[in-house]
């Protein structure tokens, strides 16, 4: 019967770390690493669209042209440019990667709202912009 209970006792305890560890070790790390991994994706994804945005400009000339919403591609690159350098310094990515604990719900949503606004004006750009001047 003692043997019976010990076994039953070591058995909840195994258990209950496991449940913990899932809950409160794995789970953290899990969450930070995909917050790194949008990061990236979002960084990537602004340089890329930069590049793009640049070399159009220079192949057209169109440094003063409108862009959109009001905006000249000069001045559409110019915060582009400065986004980049502020949201995705080098020291943000050093303590994505030091402080995994960062990983907070805000920060990944506003990734995810960085990386939409990305996306939309990529899709802009190709489809009335570059689409006009390839036709």
């Amino acid at each position: 019967m003692e043997i019976t209970l010990f076994i039953i006792a070591v058995l909840g305890l195994l258990i209950a770390y496991l449940t913990y560890k899932k809950d409160h070790i794995d789970a953290p790390n899990e969450k930070a690493k995909s917050l790194s991994q949008n990061y990236q994706f979002a960084e990537r994804s602004t340089r890329e669209l930069i590049e793009e945005l640049e070399k159009y400009v220079s192949t057209n000339n169109a440094m003063d042209e409108h862009f959109m919403q009001g905006l000249t591609f000069s001045q559409s690159l110019t915060f582009l440019k400065s986004a980049h350098d502020k949201l995705f310094s080098d020291d943000i990515s050093k303590d994505l990667i030091q402080y995994p604990s960062l990983a907070n719900d805000g920060l990944k949503a506003s990734i995810e709202a960085h990386i939409k606004h990305i996306q939309e004006i990529r899709t802009y750009f190709k489809f009335y912009v570059k689409k006009d001047f390839n036709a």
